[in-house]
């Protein structure tokens, strides 16, 4: 590469550019040890290695010298040959940036990125049939954007900022979520992966922008500035604003939300076909992938639900019952793989029994069968994990309407007149009891049961028939499971003291019946009969992002003699004044302390007066 930006191309080039990007990508990889592995980071790091990949970023919209014949076969050979050092250099890019964060913010090659996506991209989007070779590079460069963009604000601002200033940059982004697997020129397994993951490749980047994840000190560079470089360049005066809801709000306007609820009813619809032909056990790659897809798609819409408009357009569009397919179809393939490892359990178990005297050959060809089904059964287990608790991330964030979270808890029934003399009706289930169901079958995932308390939290917040139906169908009960399990987890403790909180805080309906077994009158009494009081006092208190909202629900609760302390500067416990550094709840039974009540400078009454000085 010379100074001048043309490219000296041969068949002696090519093969030892890809060499050595392929050898970059060895020593960053996890193979390598360790300690050869941060030496050799460490010295690309210092050499400022970056900007020379950033500059092959370039390779393809270069102008080049062919050295030797220049006719069309080897025109065709040199293209090709750029094209694989391009891919070679965004993986060695991906790599390097994945394993050196702090190289994340002198990645500014975001023009050269979006030529390319551009010209990738419009080959696949706009063809009847798509060129198959053009996916992976479109799969790379987003791979590329969403390790560049990840834990890196300033990046997130530069990639919008780059799809503003090229006119159509996030209508194309969008266009390859809505790429059909239908056209393809050769219909292959392989390349109906890769569109697959050019689809969960967009999904993770729209996940990237749309949330916060920049923690780091702003008052500190990430990297130490070398001599004549920019300071925006090195990673000081990191922002400390977050973009994602501007970068939501673009989204939106793009019309993000109807492609990806449409490429959801499309994926759901195969993921049915997929089960009613039996490919839940077995899991092909083509099922797997679209149930990976399947998450990244309520994950991706979970991140865009952070408005009243934008949920209620969701509902409006069908996703309510979208979701609760989802759902449902996850938990019942859940079942029966669990069904079907018993039985196969119940199987080797007597065929072991059985065959203790045949030779060693059949004994380990019966091992390989049952390592082999036992491998695909785990990898088609932890797809549908992930769709089960990105389902109920996204109903977490639907109920924070209250007429869906209503619809979600107890289900609903509306009735449209079509005409004077006919009329159709439909009927939305309720989701609680398919929620509760997923807390008890994953009552070991922290993701599942932190959403689950989440949204129990919700429904029940100012609504009280919620709450009816949330206890008649013991739903606290799950909630002090989750927390007795998870004494360690401070997002699941915080979620369920919300949640208790949130039932008990208001009066029930006078005509509500939670059980026939129970006497109980109020949600309170109910609540403590399930052992919400040691829960609260011994588990949620212990922690500083939850002991505010564990107070809260025991002072709902009505319990006595329970305070709030902090720990001073020299270590001792002192009652709790204007300072919220909180370490803890204590009190209870016999206990000789009482509750200190905060004097407010809050004037409930409103006053007329005529001294208005």
């Amino acid at each position: 590469i010379h100074t001048d930006g043309t490219v000296i191309v041969n068949d002696t080039t090519i093969p030892l550019m890809v060499q050595a990007l392929q050898g970059i990508q060895e020593k960053c990889s996890h193979k390598n040890n360790n300690n050869n592995k941060s030496s050799f980071l460490f010295l690309f790091q210092q050499q400022q290695s970056m900007y020379t990949l950033m500059s092959l970023l370039g390779i393809v919209t270069a102008a080049v010298v062919v050295d030797g014949e220049n006719d069309n076969e080897t025109t065709t050979a040199i293209t090709q040959g750029r094209e694989i050092i391009l891919k070679e250099t965004m993986k060695t890019l991906t790599m390097l940036l994945w394993n050196i964060p702090s190289l994340r913010d002198t990645f500014v090659a975001w023009e050269r990125w979006m030529e390319l996506f551009k010209r990738y991209a419009t080959s696949v989007t706009t063809t009847t049939t798509t060129t198959t070779n053009h996916i992976p590079l479109v799969v790379e460069l987003l791979r590329l954007a969403h390790v560049a963009c990840l834990n890196c604000e300033s990046n997130k601002v530069n990639w919008m900022k780059t799809c503003r200033r090229k006119a159509g940059g996030i209508e194309l982004f969008l266009e390859c979520v809505q790429v059909n697997n239908h056209n393809v020129v050769v219909d292959v397994d392989s390349t109906m992966t890769n569109i697959t993951q050019m689809k969960i490749q967009a999904c993770k980047l729209i996940i990237v922008l749309c949330r916060f994840d920049d923690f780091r000190d702003s008052s500190s560079p990430s990297t130490t500035i070398p001599s004549g470089q920019s300071p925006s360049l090195s990673g000081a005066g990191l922002p400390t604003v977050s973009s994602a809801h501007d970068n939501v709000l673009e989204l939106s306007r793009t019309g993000a939300v109807p492609v990806l609820i449409k490429l959801l009813k499309q994926n759901t619809s195969t993921m049915s076909t997929d089960n009613n032909n039996d490919c839940v056990s077995s899991c092909s790659t083509s099922s797997c992938a679209d149930q990976e897809l399947c998450s990244f798609i309520l994950q991706a819409l979970r991140v865009l639900a952070i408005q009243d408009d934008i949920i209620q357009s969701m509902v409006a569009l069908g996703l309510l019952q979208l979701v609760q397919e989802c759902l449902c179809t996850s938990l019942q393939q859940v079942e029966e793989q669990q069904q079907q490892q018993q039985q196969e359990e119940g199987t080797i178990a007597t065929t072991t029994h059985d065959a203790e005297e045949n030779d060693d050959n059949d004994n380990e060809k019966k091992n390989a069968t049952t390592t082999t089904s036992s491998s695909s059964s785990s990898s088609s287990s932890s797809s549908l994990v992930s769709i089960v608790a990105a389902t109920l991330g996204l109903m977490r964030n639907l109920s924070g309407n209250d007429d869906i979270k209503t619809t979600l808890c107890i289900g609903s029934s509306t009735t449209t007149i079509t005409s004077s003399s006919s009329s159709s009706s439909s009927t939305t289930k309720a989701s609680l009891p398919q929620i509760l169901k997923a807390m008890k079958l994953y009552s070991h995932h922290t993701l599942i049961q932190q959403h689950g308390c989440g949204t129990l939290a919700a429904m029940a917040l100012r609504r009280p028939t919620n709450v009816v139906h949330i206890l008649q169908q013991n739903g606290h009960v799950s909630i002090l499971n989750a927390m007795k399990g998870h004494p360690t987890n401070v997002s699941i403790q915080r979620q369920g003291s919300l949640a208790i909180r949130n039932i008990v805080s208001r009066p029930l309906p006078t005509n509500a019946t939670i059980s026939d077994d129970s006497t109980a009158l109020e949600a309170k009494d109910i609540v403590l009969e399930a052992g919400a009081e040691p829960v609260l006092k011994d588990i949620a208190s212990l922690h500083q992002g939850s002991v505010d909202e564990a107070y809260a629900a025991l002072r709902d609760l009505g319990i006595q003699g329970v305070k709030l302390l902090k720990v001073g500067s020299d270590g001792r416990l002192q009652n709790r004044s204007s300072s919220y550094n909180v370490a803890g709840v204590v009190g209870g039974e016999g206990s000789t302390t009482t509750t200190t009540k905060r004097v407010s400078n809050f004037r409930p009454v409103f006053e007329t007066s005529r001294e208005l000085d």
